[in-house]
């Protein structure tokens, strides 16, 4: 029997559990190499894990839950709602990306510039995402109108960007939404939640 998808979903709590573990008993034990092992050990851990079972890596490339943010733009004809989503592994692009959907309510259909930007850092582990600093690795800048009851999706990378993001490691997306027409809103930016992705080449 295939375990994997059970082994994927209770993974990240058998890490945070043996890290807070760790925690706990070496605050009673004065040699300090007892921490860089069990350190070792549960990196170690998550890694075999990762690499054993394919459902383990697959379920640290898809957004979990709903959308990362929402926000909202106004303007004179009515007002936009904006989600993204976190980033995550397209099997159809082959990179990571991140989606922002705007969908529109008012009388009179917008022109909706959404400009994202993908920062990446080495490092991290499945469901622990690392909080080091990032750098940009990927830029889109699209301008479209929203029919009026419609949903719209910006990508970032855009879909025919030709550079595509393959490596392993922690994620986050920003995004600045801004009505363009009829009349100019007030810019809009929002940042995703930081994501682990493992790329499924």
């Amino acid at each position: 029997m295939d375990h994997s998808g059970v082994i994927a979903e209770f993974a990240p709590l058998l890490v945070r559990a043996s890290l807070s573990c760790g925690r706990s008993q070496d605050r009673r034990n004065d040699d300090g190499n007892v921490l860089l092992l069990k350190r070792i050990a549960v990196f170690g851990a998550a890694v075999a894990l990762t690499m054993s079972f394919p459902g383990l890596a697959q379920a640290d490339t898809e957004p979990a839950g709903p959308a990362a943010r929402t926000t909202v733009l106004k303007y004179s004809g009515g007002e936009c709602e904006m989600k993204s989503d976190n980033p995550h592994w397209s099997r159809g692009a082959q990179s990571v990306i991140f989606k922002t959907r705007v969908e529109c309510a008012g009388t009179e259909a917008p022109t909706v510039r959404i400009t994202g930007d993908m920062f990446y850092v080495e490092g991290g582990l499945p469901g622990l995402p690392s909080d080091a600093p990032t750098r940009p690795v990927g830029h889109s800048e699209l301008q479209q109108v929203v029919p009026i009851g419609d949903t719209v999706t910006y990508y970032t990378p855009l879909e025919d960007d030709p550079s595509k993001l393959t490596a392993l490691g922690t994620y986050q997306g920003t995004a600045v939404g801004e009505i363009v027409a009829p009349v100019h809103s007030n810019l809009n930016p929002f940042t995703t939640a930081r994501a682990y992705v493992v790329p499924r080449l």
